[in-house]
Formats: structure tokens, C-alpha cells, sequence
């Protein structure tokens, strides 16, 4: 059985989620190969594509580099072909990205030598219209956004039109609005002339619901198969001795940690914490530590927040969860965040708002509290009794429970499973 997982990035969240699973099943004996379009780290089995099709032009990247960057997008360069059309877009919104490519992912030798294809995230990567059309092997999708769903967006936010035709899409420009509804039509008419259909998985079940009432897999069977942590680099630690480790004082208000690729995006909720935390007294302060690309205006008291910037090792990644009392993921949409299980396997207890996949993992009061309203004073009594829970709860049964239901070897094997079902139906 030889399987290639085709991912746009080897870094980020989706990225983590699919090496995690590559490297599981090369563990598990599986010829496994992950083949990524922007390659950065050195993981076994994993390559990179090589050039494009067609090249883009210089001019054309220093353009698409400036506009993502007048949006503090510029972790995700797009094809050249769409930099002018997210120009005007408004701002407070995620990513978006359309459904074409200059990659030729069937040409590649490793697709010849696959016996089955696993998508991951894909889009900017995998060319939809052209993969469907000359696709001869099975294809397993695992949904880490809705992107794969949607005319373009990531995340949908009070937006149901993916659901539909994506007509008017209100994370574009007003006239820029109709190319969402392009996208999915395009989507539509390529899933329909396949000989192949995915099969899709989704990691919670807040994303397999949304997979299943949208217009373009409403007709598709979707499987529920989360993430898995792997526990080796993720077990509690002593606080005091985690908290030297990152130049913190032992003593003092409780620690709580924010972990964001990118600090200021809207939808990881950190200006939520930060209204949350300006409406506590100061006889019942907090202090913060914050993991990830800081926002260039976001100039804060450096006696209540630490800047740890971005961090990659994963032992460092452990000391900042094992450093705080709680880990406060205030996300407005998730699918099924790889810090919340980080922090879960090192016995930090999760704050987070009852949304996405956090029920999925978050179990209030046993291992995090679930805010139910989605604002700032919702988040403010959470935080309060997830601090209250840290001290009552040990870290060991917090980890134990994390890494008994979320287990990677786990996880492994049930895709092992589709794997197996799908290549006898060949």
C-alpha cells in the first residue's frame, strides 16, 4: 500500500496534522510519502514538488506579497493569477483562496507510484478542475478548514452561502463579490465529471455537520476520524521549573497563554482576551504569555504580556503549556486546533468558547471550561474558573484522558482502514 498525502505548506496548523499522520503510518510500516508545494522542514518522506508549470512572473509575486501584506496575510502567498482580485477586500476577515493552480500534481512521478492520493490542505496546490478530470486512483480528503467546501473562504463566519451557490460573498469586494459563486460552480462541475470522488474525512464533528449540509459534498459520505497527538514530546512538567525555562517569575497573578500563527487574526479571538482581561480589577489580575506572529501595532504592558514570538520546536512548545495555569484558545470558529490537544496532553486545562470542534476535545469542568456566550465577559468567567480548575485538577489525569482519546497510533489505523476498504473496491 503506497500513499501520498498532497499538502500545499509542511507548516501550520493543517500542515502539523497531516505530517503527524505521514509520520504515523511510516512508524506503522506504510510506504507513506507527503509531497508539499512549500517546503520548510525536514521531515522523512517528504518532498518537495519543484516548479510550477508555469512560473510566475517576479513582478507578479512582489504584488501578491504587497497585498496580502496591506491585510497581514503574507504567511500565505496566492497564485499570482488572484492577487488583483482580493484587492478592496474588507478587512476582519481569514483567508481565501480560489480553486486553480500552475501545478501539475497528476504529472509528477509520485502520483504515478501512489496507489492512493490523500489530500490534505491543497488549495493553491492541487489544480481542482484538472486533478478530477484525470484522477484514476482513490482519493481520501481530510477537511481542515472549510475551504474545501466553500467558493473560497476558510471560515464561513455567519455566512451560509456555500451551502447554496456562494452568490454576493461578503469577504470580497463588492465588485469582486460574484467570483465566490465562480469558484464553487467550478468546484461543482469538476466533482461532477470525475470517474473519482473523494472520499472525505473530517477531524470534528462541527466541520463533518458542515461538510454534509453544503452544496458541494451534501451527497458525500463523510467520515469522522480527529486528529492524534502524539504524547512523546507532550507531557506535563513542573510549572516553576517550565517558567525559568521562559524567563518567567514563579510568583505572581496566574499565567495564561495564547498560541496564534498570526496574533492579530480576527477569528483566533485574541482581541476578545484582551477586552476580556480589561474588564478584571486588578486585585484578580492575569498575566500573559503570547506565542506567535505579533501584529506590528500591537504595542502592550510588558508586565502583564510576554511576547514569546513564533515557536516550532515542540519541547519549547511544551515548556509555554506546561509554563501557564491555563491555555485560553478564544477562537470564534475552529475545526479542531492542534494547540488545544498540545496543551490537554501537557495537563494544561483549555479555555475556549463553545464553537467549531472545541466540544470535541474541551470536557467543561474537567478539562477546560466552554464559554457559552461568544464575548468578552463570557470569556472573562472562564478564564476565572479555568484558573479555579488548574488548582483542582492534576495535570496527570488531564494528559492521561487527552492521549487515551485522541491517540495517534489510533488515528493511524482507522485511516489504515479506509485505506484498506477503498483499494479492494479498485
Amino acid at each position: 500500500m503506497r500513499i501520498l498525502h498532497l499538502s500545499t505548506k509542511d507548516i501550520g496548523g493543517a500542515a502539523k496534522a497531516c505530517l503527524r499522520l505521514h509520520k504515523s503510518l511510516l512508524e506503522l510500516g506504510v510506504e507513506s510519502r507527503g509531497l508539499v508545494r512549500d517546503r520548510s522542514l525536514e521531515v522523512p518522506e517528504t518532498y518537495a514538488f519543484g516548479l510550477p508549470r508555469r512560473p510566475f512572473s517576479a513582478r507578479a509575486v512582489r504584488k501578491a506579497k504587497r497585498i496580502f501584506s496591506e491585510f497581514g496575510l503574507c504567511h500565505h502567498t496566492p497564485s499570482e493569477p488572484h492577487a488583483k482580485d482580493l484587492e478592496g477586500r474588507p478587512p476582519g476577515f481569514d483567508m481565501f483562496s480560489f480553486p486553480d493552480s500552475n501545478y501539475d500534481v497528476i504529472g509528477h512521478p509520485f502520483y504515478r507510484e501512489a496507489d492512493l492520493i490523500h489530500l490534505h490542505w491543497v488549495a493553491g496546490f492541487v489544480d481542482f478542475a484538472s486533478f478530477f478530470a484525470k484522477i484514476d486512483k482513490p482519493v481520501v480528503w481530510t477537511l481542515h478548514d472549510m475551504n474545501a467546501f466553500t467558493g473560497g473562504c476558510h471560515y464561513a463566519g455567519d455566512c451560509r452561502g456555500y451551502r447554496h451557490r456562494c452568490a454576493d460573498c461578503p469577504q470580497l469586494a463588492p465588485t469582486k463579490n460574484s467570483l465566490a459563486g465562480h469558484n464553487l460552480a467550478l468546484k461543482r462541475r469538476s466533482l461532477a465529471a470525475s470517474r473519482r470522488r473523494p472520499s472525505l474525512v473530517a477531524p470534528s464533528r462541527w466541520l463533518q455537520i458542515e461538510a454534509g449540509k453544503s452544496a458541494l459534498f451534501g451527497d458525500l459520505e463523510c467520515r469522522l476520524i480527529p486528529y492524534g497527538i502524539d504524547d512523546s514530546p507532550y507531557q506535563p512538567m513542573d510549572r516553576a521549573m517550565a517558567r525559568r525555562v521562559l524567563g518567567i517569575p514563579d510568583e505572581g497573578p496566574p499565567l495564561l497563554l495564547f498560541v496564534a500563527e498570526q496574533v492579530g487574526n480576527p477569528r483566533k479571538g485574541f482581541n476578545l482576551l484582551l477586552e476580556a482581561l480589561a474588564q478584571q480589577s486588578h486585585s484578580r489580575g492575569f498575566r500573559v504569555a503570547v506565542a506567535g506572529d505579533r501584529s506590528a501595532d500591537c504595542d502592550l504592558d510588558p508586565k502583564v504580556y510576554t511576547f514569546l514570538g513564533r515557536i516550532r520546536d515542540e519541547r519549547l512548545m511544551r515548556v509555554a503549556y506546561c509554563a501557564a495555569d491555563v491555555f485560553v484558545a478564544p477562537s470564534i470558529e475552529d475545526n479542531l486546533p492542534n494547540t488545544v490537544l498540545e496543551s490537554l496532553a501537557c495537563g494544561t486545562p483549555v479555555v475556549a468558547f463553545r464553537t467549531g470542534g472545541m466540544p470535541d476535545m474541551v470536557t467543561d469542568g474537567k478539562n477546560g471550561i466552554l464559554a457559552d456566550s461568544k464575548n468578552s465577559a463570557g470569556l472573562g468567567d472562564a478564564i476565572r474558573r479555568g484558573v479555579a480548575l488548574s488548582r483542582e485538577r492534576p495535570a496527570k489525569h488531564i494528559h492521561e484522558s487527552a492521549t487515551s482519546a485522541f491517540n495517534q497510533r489510533r488515528q493511524a489505523e482507522a485511516y489504515l482502514d479506509l485505506y484498506g476498504n477503498l483499494l479492494r473496491l479498485c
